[in-house]
């Protein structure tokens, strides 16, 4: 009776009335209670308010009008409840942030290398040179473990500074001997020692950086320690006293800081689990000595808390070095393929 009334008032034709009509029946059952829903609201702009904070799907901020306009375009404005009878509301999706740019690193740990190195020495008057394998000839360890330990400091939003350390030390003894001959005692030692190390010093900049991932691009030194230490040390004592001893020491060593760049990913795939990678070109010339070295990086980390985690991965650096005497010119390659395993500690 009501609609009849309202039609004749507005003198709405009967075809219109026959599609006013259907619009309305085909309209689900929630845009039809969306009145109710809609005074209820006011009648408590409190819950209602709280409810929109906690991210309810089940409450309406819109009005009938929203929804009749909303349901003409195909789509409802606000949030909703599902139109299908006994479907339980899809939660929002969880925002998770695996991790946020640290302002400090810290890590230390063992990794086990194997090397190839070897040294050619160049007679410049003669042309005549000798080629050394210092695995094979020598007899230094082709395997063993080094230390390695890499800090990180960011300095500002997007710029850091990283400082990374690598101590090898290896050695092979040609000649061990500590005997007694009743009161006469003779010890003996030959011995080469490998005992080079690796630096790395440079700056950081973020090319890109998410919540997920981050590139960045790096510019600094590699400097680069070569040391080889050859050690004869005989002595004949008597008692507590020395008779003789004789020592022969002599040292090859060379330090160069050359310039590098290179580029480095993290990305990380769960909220624990991020995998990185890292590749560096170093090349130039300092004084007499002139290089260039290659590093590749490969690794993972496992986060155990908030500031701490695992840190594995393979390590690979190859480098040529040209140390060009008055007399000689010595060609130096020094290659090693690592895996590491380490702890940091990050803020």
């Amino acid at each position: 009776m009501l609609a009849n009334d309202f039609f004749y008032a507005f003198k709405i034709p009967n075809v219109s009335r026959f599609i006013l009509v259907t619009i309305v029946l085909s309209l689900p059952a929630e845009v039809l209670a969306a009145p109710d829903d809609a005074r209820a609201e006011t009648e408590n702009p409190k819950e209602d308010s709280q409810a929109d904070q906690s991210g309810n799907a089940d409450t309406c901020n819109c009005s009938f009008d929203g929804y009749f306009e909303g349901y003409l375009r195909g789509e409802f404005k606000g949030t909703v409840k599902s139109a299908e009878a006994g479907k339980s509301p899809v939660a929002p999706e969880e925002k998770t942030v695996p991790f946020k740019p640290s302002r400090f690193i810290l890590g230390v740990g063992p990794a086990m290398a194997k090397f190839d190195s070897n040294l050619r020495i160049t007679n410049k008057s003669s042309g005549l040179s000798v080629f050394v394998d210092t695995e094979g000839t020598l007899g230094l360890p082709e395997y063993d473990s080094s230390p390695f330990f890499y800090t990180a400091i960011r300095i500002a939003e997007g710029h850091g500074i990283g400082l990374q350390y690598m101590d090898i030390r290896r050695k092979v003894n040609y000649l061990d001997v500590d005997k007694e001959y009743g009161d006469i005692g003779v010890k003996g030692e030959v011995s080469l020692v490998d005992d080079s190390n690796f630096y790395t010093l440079n700056y950081s900049y973020a090319l890109h950086q998410d919540t997920r991932s981050y590139i960045l691009a790096t510019l600094g030194l590699s400097m680069i320690e070569l040391k080889l230490d050859f050690l004869a040390l005989g002595t004949i004592e008597l008692g507590d006293n020395t008779l003789v001893e004789s020592r022969y020491q002599e040292a090859l060593s060379q330090w160069a800081p050359l310039p590098s760049i290179g580029m480095d990913f993290w990305w990380s795939y769960t909220k624990n689990w991020s995998v990185g990678t890292k590749i560096a070109v170093t090349g130039g010339s300092y004084q007499n000595i002139s290089g260039a070295a290659f590093e590749s990086v490969i690794r993972t980390r496992y986060r155990l808390s908030k500031h701490t985690g695992l840190v594995m991965g393979l390590h690979h650096t190859q480098a040529d070095i040209d140390i060009d005497e008055e007399d000689t010119l010595a060609s130096v390659g020094y290659a090693f393929t690592g895996a590491y395993l380490g702890f940091d500690y990050r803020i």
